[in-house]
């Protein structure tokens, strides 16, 4: 099971993901597979970036059938214009 950790400070992110080889993590021994400092705008920027990818590399049916979920096609304008609103005021 992953586990993905999001440690913010201001404009700064701390990103881990987990694995744990204990489903119900009983354990809690977990092995680091990633983990980064970025900013906020560089997350938003690799999510939105890896989300076109994937709806040009497989389309949004191939995903909703995939994840049974639909592509958050909404979801990801709203979090690149809530980028794009930020880096303005800066």
């Amino acid at each position: 099971m992953f586990q993905w950790i999001f440690e913010r400070d201001r404009l700064d992110v701390h990103v881990r993901v987990l694995w744990f080889s204990d489903h119900e993590q009983t354990n809690r021994r977990a092995e680091i597979l990633f983990n980064a400092n970025c900013t906020l705008d560089q997350l938003a920027r690799a999510i939105i970036a890896g989300f076109r990818r994937l709806h040009h590399e497989i389309g949004e049916r191939a995903y909703e059938a995939g994840w049974d979920f639909s592509f958050p096609a909404h979801e990801i304008a709203a979090l690149d214009q809530a980028r794009r609103s930020v880096a303005q005021l800066s």
